[in-house]
């Protein structure tokens, strides 16, 4: 997993959303996942780009 460690709750939940079924949640939680992975590693970094 490519995920910080301090973010993998947020990225268990998105899977679990997803997995559910409950598309339009998964899609804001990778949004802000992807947003908060940007603003602490920048737009490069592979964990931001996987998100």
């Amino acid at each position: 997993m490519l995920v910080p460690e301090d973010h993998r709750a947020v990225w268990t939940a998105l899977w679990a959303m997803h997995a559910a079924g409950d598309l339009p949640t998964a899609l804001v939680l990778a949004h802000r996942l992807e947003a908060q992975l940007e603003a602490e590693y920048g737009p490069s970094r592979p964990d931001t780009i996987t998100a």
